[in-house]
């Protein structure tokens, strides 16, 4: 299966046993692991900053005095140029959602005032709220929104866990086009 992206596919076993570990490690000392994610996010490899982008998720995740410059971070990396970095922050939110509970309140500035990347990654990660977010764009007539929305819902992820919401989407989408 080819997913059209350049380069070869990321490990994502590799990533999440990366992160898995960085987690159990960190809850010992945070400090110590939010230097390595924050340094392994600068990496010109982009693995290895994929590595570092789900490490601050997992920091900000373990440890209450971090979470808010995880949050921070990821905002930051969520408009990275490359595109598994900005999907790890994807991956890295969803982490905070089900570890912290993230509240709406924390992620709504990514929205409302936020790049499209930083609303793309909050989409991704919470699909109920990206779900609101993508039937509220679908419906504009800007060909590049249209665009990414039908692109973001090619993912067969999001096909079989949420046909419903889906074809809503691809209904308001089919009359906006």
């Amino acid at each position: 299966m080819n997913s059209n992206l350049p380069g070869p596919r990321a490990n994502l076993t590799l990533l999440e046993v990366f992160s898995g570990e960085l987690r159990r490690l960190c809850e010992g000392s945070p400090e110590r692991f939010w230097r390595l994610s924050v340094q392994l996010c600068a990496a010109t490899d982009e693995f290895v900053a994929m590595c570092g982008a789900r490490g601050v998720g997992k920091v900000g995740g373990s440890s209450d005095s971090y979470y808010p410059k995880a949050l921070t971070k990821l905002r930051s990396l969520a408009s990275d140029s490359r595109w598994r970095v900005r999907e790890a922050v994807a991956m890295s939110l969803q982490g905070l959602i089900v570890d912290r509970r993230v509240a709406p309140s924390d992620l709504e500035a990514w929205v409302t005032d936020g790049t499209w990347f930083e609303m793309r990654a909050v989409a991704a990660a919470a699909p109920e709220e990206g779900f609101l977010f993508l039937r509220e764009i679908a419906g504009r007539a800007d060909p590049d929104v249209v665009w990414i929305c039908g692109q973001n819902l090619k993912k067969n992820r999001l096909r079989s866990k949420f046909p419903k919401e889906v074809a809503t989407i691809e209904r308001i989408l089919g009359k906006g086009a």
